[in-house]
C-alpha cells in the first residue's frame, strides 16, 4: 500500500470510528466512552464511601458527558480531563439552575435531561460534581 493510500485509509478509518458530526461540532466518541467509564468508577468509589447524596446512573453520566461536546478532552492525564469535565458540568448546571436555560439533553439531543425518571435533579448534579471534585483531589494527593 503506498503512502498516500495508507494515509487516506487511516484518515477515513479514524473518522468512521471516532468522530460524530452533530450540530457542526465534532467530538470523539472514544473520549465520551472513557470519561463515562472514569466517572462511573469514581461514582462507585463515592457510593462505597457511604455518601448520602443522590448519585446518577451510568446512563445519566453518559448523557451528561455527551453534553460536553467540543471541549477536546485530549490531555495526557485522565485526572486533568476529568477535572475539566467536572468544571464544565458544574458551570452548565449552574446556568440551568440560575437562568432556567436548558443545558442538558438526553442522548437524542432533543429531550431535556431534567426532570428525569431517576429523580436526579439539577441540584443533585451540582452536589455530585462537588463531591466528585473533592474525591479527585484526594486521589490526586495520594498519587503525588
Amino acid at each position: 500500500m503506498n503512502q498516500l493510500s495508507r494515509n487516506n485509509h487511516e484518515t477515513t478509518h479514524q473518522a468512521d470510528l471516532s468522530k460524530d458530526l452533530l450540530d457542526g461540532r465534532a467530538y470523539d466518541k472514544i473520549e465520551v466512552r472513557e470519561l463515562t467509564r472514569i466517572m462511573r468508577y469514581l461514582r462507585d468509589d463515592i457510593k462505597r464511601s457511604g455518601t448520602s447524596i443522590n448519585l446518577p446512573s451510568t446512563w445519566l453520566i453518559k448523557c451528561l458527558i455527551q453534553n460536553l461536546r467540543g471541549l477536546g478532552f485530549r490531555s495526557d492525564s485522565w485526572l486533568h480531563d476529568t477535572y475539566r469535565a467536572l468544571q464544565a458540568l458544574k458551570k452548565l448546571a449552574q446556568l440551568e439552575l440560575n437562568e432556567k436555560l436548558i443545558q442538558f439533553f438526553e442522548k437524542d439531543r432533543i429531550t431535556p435531561l431534567f426532570p428525569n425518571a431517576e429523580n436526579f435533579s439539577r441540584q443533585d448534579l451540582v452536589f455530585f460534581v462537588e463531591r466528585m471534585h473533592a474525591h479527585l483531589i484526594s486521589i490526586d494527593s495520594e498519587v503525588n
